[in-house]
């Protein structure tokens, strides 16, 4: 049989996905914004594989 967590650890994981998804998108408005002003294409792809490297290596 296994355990659940607590509702404290719980809270606090649910806390930092959302911190992520906040921050994500701001990157990402930033990201389309700078790449509208240099007249640049966005890279969907390209960004895509930076949140999931932040997914990976974020995780404090």
């Amino acid at each position: 049989m296994t355990e659940g967590i607590s509702e404290g650890e719980f809270v606090k994981s649910w806390n930092k996905v959302i911190r992520f998804l906040i921050s994500a998108e701001t990157a990402w408005k930033g990201h389309r914004d700078l790449m509208e002003k240099s007249g640049g294409t966005e890279n969907i792809s390209t960004y895509k594989a930076q949140i999931m490297a932040g997914l990976i290596f974020n995780r404090s």
